[in-house]
C-alpha cells in the first residue's frame, strides 16, 4: 500500500504541453474542456461522444474524452479513449505521455480490487507509453520523469532493471537540469535530496520552474519550512501555477499541523482555481476539520463541496494537473 500512496502522489504532478488538432475537433475539444471546468460534466462528454459518432477517428477527442473519464474516475472508459487515442495518432509524444499515465491510474484501481495479473500488464503498458512518448519527443521531459518515477517505483516487484531509470535520469540531466534534478531525487537516499534542491534552486534562482519542484522536492525531504519559502518564490514569478500549494497542505496534515494546513488551502481557493479544484478545497478543508475532531463542520464543508461540484474528486491526493490544461 505505501507503494502506491507514493505512486499516488507522482501522479498528481505535472504538466501538460497544448496539443495540436484539426481546426473542428479542437474546438470541440476545447469547448468540452471548458465545460469540464465548469461543473458541466455530463454536457461535456455529451459534446465529445457526439463528436465522435460524426467520426470516430478523432485522437483530439478521444484523448479530451480520456481526460474527462479521468476526471470521473471511470478508468475503464479513461484507458478505452486513450488507446485508441493513441492507435490513431502514434506519433504523438503527448498522447503516449498521457496514456501512461492514464495507465498508472488503472494499476492503481487494479491493485485496489487484487487484480495482480492486469497490474502486470499495465505496469508493462506504462513504461512501453511512456518510452514511446520519448521516442516520438526526446525532448518531452515530463514523459521522461514519469519515466524514471515509474521504473523505480515497479522495479522491485517486476524485477525490473534500475539501470534503465538512471540511463534515462542521466539524459534528462543533460537537457534540463532542474527536470534532471526532479529524475535524480529519485535514485539518491531522502537525506540527499535536500542538498540537491538547495544547489538547484541556487543555481537555477531566476527560474519559476527550479523554485516550484524545489518545493516539491523539500516536502519530499520532510523540510516544509524550506518547501514553503521556495513554492512562495515560485507563485511570485508564476502565481498561475498555484496546484502545489494543495500538496503542502496534505504534507503539513501529515504531520497534524492543521492550522498551516487550513491557512494554505484558503490561499488556494483565494487564488481562484477552476470549480473542480476548489471543490475539492473545500472538501479537503472538509477533511482537515474531521480530523481535528470538529466532525459537524467538517460534513458541513464537505457538504458544500459536493453541492458546488457533483463530480467531486473523491482521490487522496488532487487531480493531475496535466487534466487542467487546455487543450
Amino acid at each position: 500500500m505505501s507503494k502506491l500512496l507514493v505512486l499516488a502522489w507522482i501522479l498528481a504532478l505535472g504538466p501538460q504541453a497544448s496539443l495540436a488538432a484539426d481546426p473542428a475537433p479542437a474546438e470541440i475539444a476545447r469547448e468540452a474542456f471548458d465545460l469540464r471546468l465548469a461543473g458541466e460534466v455530463d454536457e461535456a462528454v455529451r459534446r465529445l461522444e457526439a463528436g465522435l459518432a460524426a467520426d470516430s477517428t478523432q485522437a483530439a477527442l478521444l484523448y479530451e474524452l480520456s481526460r474527462t473519464r479521468m476526471f470521473l474516475m471511470d478508468f475503464e472508459g479513461m484507458q478505452a479513449a486513450i488507446e485508441k487515442a493513441v492507435a490513431f495518432a502514434p506519433d504523438n509524444a503527448d498522447y503516449h505521455y498521457f496514456a501512461g499515465l492514464a495507465t498508472a491510474y488503472s494499476l492503481i484501481n487494479a491493485a485496489h480490487q487484487g487484480q495482480e495479473e492486469q497490474m502486470r500488464q499495465f505496469a508493462g503498458k506504462i513504461i512501453d507509453e511512456l518510452e514511446s512518448a520519448v521516442r516520438c519527443d526526446p525532448d518531452h521531459h515530463e514523459a521522461r520523469c514519469l519515466l524514471v518515477q515509474q521504473i523505480l517505483v515497479m522495479a522491485e516487484d517486476m524485477g525490473w532493471d534500475v539501470g534503465r531509470a538512471e540511463n534515462h535520469a542521466r539524459i534528462l540531466e543533460g537537457k534540463d537540469p532542474v527536470m534532471g534534478a526532479r529524475a535524480r531525487s529519485n535514485l539518491i537516499p531522502q537525506d540527499q535530496r535536500a542538498p540537491l534542491w538547495e544547489d538547484v534552486v541556487r543555481e537555477h534562482a531566476d527560474r519559476s520552474l527550479a523554485w516550484y519542484e524545489g518545493g516539491s522536492g523539500f516536502i519530499d525531504a520532510g523540510n516544509l519550512v524550506r518547501a514553503a519559502e521556495c513554492i512562495d518564490k515560485a507563485l511570485a514569478m508564476n502565481p498561475r501555477r498555484f496546484d502545489i500549494l494543495l500538496r503542502l497542505s496534505t504534507a503539513y496534515a501529515m504531520t497534524g499541523d492543521w492550522d498551516r494546513a487550513e491557512a494554505v488551502v484558503h490561499r488556494f481557493i483565494g487564488m481562484t482555481p477552476p470549480l473542480p479544484l476548489e471543490a475539492f478545497a473545500w472538501a479537503r478543508l472538509g477533511q482537515i476539520a474531521q480530523q481535528r475532531g470538529n466532525r459537524a463542520e467538517g460534513g458541513e464543508l464537505m457538504s458544500k463541496a459536493a453541492a458546488m461540484d457533483p463530480h467531486l474528486w473523491r482521490g487522496f491526493m488532487p487531480p493531475p494537473e496535466v487534466i487542467f490544461v487546455r487543450p
